[in-house]
C-alpha cells in the first residue's frame, strides 16, 4: 500500500470517528437537557418541590462558607457541590428561552 493511500484511509477513519463523537455529544447534550427539565419539574413545579429544594440547599450549605481551617472543609465542600449541582440543574442559563 502506498503511503498516500494509507493516509487517505486514516483520514476517512478519523472523519468517521469525528462524526460518531459529534453524535454522542449531541445525544449527551439532549440527555443532559432532559435531566435538567426533570429537576425543574420536580423542584420548581410545585410549592412542595420549592420547599424541598430550599431545605436541601440550606442543608448543603450552598450560601455559607465551607472553610473551617481543618479537614472538615473537605466534607463541607462535598455537601456544597451537591447543592451547586441542584442549582445548576434547576436554574441553567442554557435552558432559558429569553436568553
Amino acid at each position: 500500500m502506498k503511503p498516500e493511500t494509507a493516509i487517505d484511509q486514516l483520514n476517512f477513519m478519523f472523519d468517521e470517528e469525528i462524526e460518531i463523537q459529534e453524535k454522542r455529544e449531541k445525544r449527551s447534550e439532549e440527555e443532559a437537557r432532559k435531566i435538567r427539565m426533570d429537576y425543574k419539574d420536580t423542584f420548581l413545579g410545585s410549592a412542595a418541590g420549592k420547599r424541598v429544594l430550599s431545605d436541601l440547599l440550606n442543608a448543603c450549605g450552598v450560601f455559607e462558607s465551607s472553610f473551617t481551617g481543618n479537614s472538615r472543609t473537605f466534607y463541607n465542600e462535598g455537601k456544597r457541590e451537591i447543592g451547586i449541582i441542584l442549582l445548576n440543574n434547576c436554574f441553567n442559563l442554557l435552558d432559558r428561552e429569553d436568553g
